[in-house]
């Protein structure tokens, strides 16, 4: 239970520093190419991240309880990876931001997945 708590600390980090970003340097992101290109759409994307991960620090209280969060941040971080993977593949980004999002939101849907415990299955 200690690893999903860590991994579940470190998706809620990685979502509210990329949704802060995004509400309060929008021109930035859209210049580096990490977010929407104009500031409103960055702005609402922005604040659904940081949404997430609230919900993300409400589950890392009781992880067994908040199943649902769990299994929405693993399918968020797989449909992350997928969509950093076809931008890169299409070149709608460069090879660098695509990767970073194709590693990470890979690695962390694995590592939640791997740490979230199995229920005992009766006999």
């Amino acid at each position: 239970m200690r690893g999903l708590r860590v991994f579940l600390f470190i998706n809620m980090l990685f979502l509210a520093l990329y949704g802060l970003a995004l509400i309060f340097m929008p021109g930035q992101m859209a210049d580096a190419k990490m977010g929407p290109q104009d500031a409103l759409s960055s702005r609402y994307s922005g604040a659904t991240l940081v949404a997430v991960a609230l919900a993300a620090s409400y589950a890392f209280r009781d992880p067994k309880k908040n199943a649902a969060i769990i299994i929405t941040l693993i399918v968020g971080d797989i449909l992350n990876a997928l969509v950093g993977l076809h931008s890169g593949i299409t070149g709608q980004a460069e090879w660098s931001n695509a990767l970073f999002s194709f590693i990470v939101g890979g690695v962390l849907a694995i590592l939640l997945i791997l740490s979230y415990p199995k229920e005992n299955k009766a006999a």
